[in-house]
């Protein structure tokens, strides 16, 4: 084998195991998000938002048809105003909102200063319509809240056994037309 083939055999066995590690890396990504079954979740989570923009956080979590889910975003730091979302599985964000029943946001904290949105949002007892990923959003709209940051703690119980399977997203963009609130 000559020197000028000997490179070319080198080059393109590189390329090979670079792409075979890019396609198994990226397959094992996945998989490894999938969370235990669970009836309750806590975590916490934090937003830093471009300036003029409504950004969320998204959710992945499997539920189960006839479930009775809590949904609460709470303990927002001051200065931050939360809204959420519940989408279908299979739906875009910013598509109908389960909570609402509309494309827009749910919120129903009112306050008359920035700092008086931090019980967040909370949804009660919503019976899941059917098997699936669902895409859940937390929200922090610009307009009313402070500054471009602020934190959260989200917490999920349920009747019936679910996981988190990801956060799919973490401060982009909402693509909802707004919020009202529907209890």
């Amino acid at each position: 084998m000559t020197m000028s083939n000997r490179f070319r055999f080198s080059s393109s066995l590189s390329l090979v195991l670079l792409l075979s590690c890019t396609l198994a890396c990226k397959k094992q990504e996945s998989e490894d998000f999938i969370a235990e079954k669970t009836k309750s979740y806590t975590g916490s989570y934090a937003w830093e938002c471009a300036s003029g923009t409504d950004c969320q956080d998204v959710f992945q979590v499997e539920l189960e048809k006839g479930a009775k889910v809590s949904f609460a975003v709470n303990s927002v730091s001051a200065g931050s105003v939360a809204q959420i979302a519940l989408y279908l599985p299979g739906t875009a964000l910013g598509s109908t909102n389960l909570f609402t029943m509309s494309l827009k946001e749910r919120r129903c904290t009112e306050g008359k200063a920035c700092s008086d949105y931090t019980a967040g949002e909370t949804v009660t007892d919503f019976v899941v319509p059917q098997n699936g990923i669902y895409l859940f959003a937390v929200t922090r709209e610009w307009s009313t809240s402070c500054g471009g940051t602020g934190s959260y703690q989200l917490n999920l119980k349920s009747n019936q056994n679910f996981s988190i399977v990801k956060q799919t997203t973490e401060d982009s963009p909402s693509k909802a037309t707004g919020f009202e609130c529907v209890k």
